[in-house]
């Protein structure tokens, strides 16, 4: 198989995604069937999620029985089938937890202390520092204009003389300065191998060494260290302290702990930058420790499990486990959709998924030759179904005849 330089790309496809519902060393040879069943396990949980997870006036609200618990279940499951690396399987366990705790509390409080970094910010400045976003879809349109569906926006860094300013005592409802409890969480994206600092506040900085985070006091008195970023990859970063106890976690998963007796605290400002080579996201501060499961790990979901799941696959899958993967994914979205009461499936959806399945890019997706001619056929003649406004019984019949095939030839639940 041939390992495929095509970050780019992940964003493309990903934006299919959200369109549709909002080196491999020698020898070694994933089943095409496992690589369908990790297309379809990450598809399900994506849109499980956002099938539980109603967000209203910035809260959360939780809907049981939606399929979320079992579809992670089956994600873990299909990671651990292809040798995927630990850093993907260790998303999926503290998420697990969150789903049991939200069974009986409310895990997606009210948050007054947020930055998204997407829009303007008074209490927010920049030296040095822009904002920028993934592109997820770019078309040509025929008058050879183009257009662009943007992504996350987020903070990016690229050195020593950029940092950004976070003035958090001007938000009356967080006291300022804290001192005896804390919690500060966000998103990092490491682009190169990084030993500069992400975030300083009054007497301790959280910088990388060889892109493992350590928390620092201002004397230079090692606190606590974490584990590897690896790079170009979304992680998530929680410090809770409380009282003499401070908790570093990564992703949802607690990766050390220190009982430090000296002095940390949050001050009015603080900084992110100093160094770093990334990008930053979803600033969110609250004057208290919390338990793990309150941390806001699971948002956006895309960054805990759909962008590093697809950046992996994508640089590791040859062009024909590529295909299985997106195959695999594809339909089970459209059938989720087509069986929810809260979404439903389109002509365009379906012209959208059997286009892609039958782009031929050798380097990128390539059909695979033992691809059944009944197969062949049905995402054939869903690339030609016409639009013509409501669904007719006939085109219902012609949608699920190919739901039914591809699922069948994957093997696929």
């Amino acid at each position: 198989m041939k390992k495929i330089d095509s970050q780019s790309l992940v964003v493309v496809l990903m934006g299919l995604i959200l369109v549709c519902f909002f080196t491999f060393s020698s020898g070694w040879r994933v089943d095409a069937l496992e690589e369908a069943r990790v297309g379809s396990s990450v598809s399900r949980v994506l849109l499980h999620w956002k099938l539980m997870v109603i967000e209203e006036e910035n809260r959360l609200s939780y809907i049981r029985n939606t399929g979320l618990d079992s579809s992670l279940g089956t994600l873990k499951k299909a990671l651990k089938g292809i040798d995927s690396p630990s850093f993907l399987t260790d998303r999926v366990t503290p998420l697990q937890a969150k789903l049991e705790r939200a069974k009986t509390d409310d895990v997606w409080p009210f948050q007054f202390g947020l930055w998204h970094f997407a829009e303007e910010d008074p209490t927010v400045s920049l030296s040095g520092v822009e904002k920028d976003e993934d592109i997820l879809v770019e078309k040509s349109g025929e008058d050879e204009s183009r257009s662009k569906r943007l992504g996350f926006r987020y903070l990016k860094f690229s050195g020593d003389k950029e940092e950004a300013l976070v003035s958090v005592g001007e938000l009356e409802l967080l006291r300022t300065p804290m001192t005896e409890s804390f919690t500060l969480e966000f998103w990092v994206r490491l682009r190169e191998v990084s030993g500069g600092r992400i975030v300083t506040s009054d007497n301790w900085n959280l910088e990388l060494d060889e892109n493992i985070p350590v928390l620092n006091n201002f004397s230079g008195d090692l606190i606590l260290a974490g584990q590897k970023i690896p790079r170009n990859y979304w992680t998530h970063l929680a410090l809770i302290r409380d009282g003499e106890k401070i908790e570093l976690y990564q992703n949802g998963n607690e990766v050390d702990e220190s009982s430090y007796r000296g002095p940390l605290k949050v001050s009015e400002e603080i900084v992110f930058g100093g160094g770093l080579i990334g990008d930053v996201d979803e600033l969110r501060i609250k004057d208290r420790s919390v338990n793990p499961e309150y941390l806001n790990f699971d948002r956006p979901i895309d960054y805990l499990i759909g962008f590093p799941v697809l950046g992996w696959v994508q640089n590791e899958f040859g062009p024909e486990e590529l295909w299985h993967f997106y195959a695999g994914l594809l339909v089970s979205n459209l059938s989720i959709k087509r069986d929810s009461d809260n979404y439903s499936v389109s002509i365009k959806d379906v012209n959208r998924a059997a286009e892609f399945l039958l782009s031929e890019d050798e380097e990128k997706l390539k059909l695979p030759p033992a691809l059944p001619d009944s197969v062949l056929g049905a995402i054939e003649k869903a690339k030609e179904l016409e639009d013509g406004g409501e669904l007719s019984n006939e085109e219902k019949e012609e949608i699920g005849e190919f739901l039914e095939s591809l699922t069948n030839y994957l093997d696929l639940d």
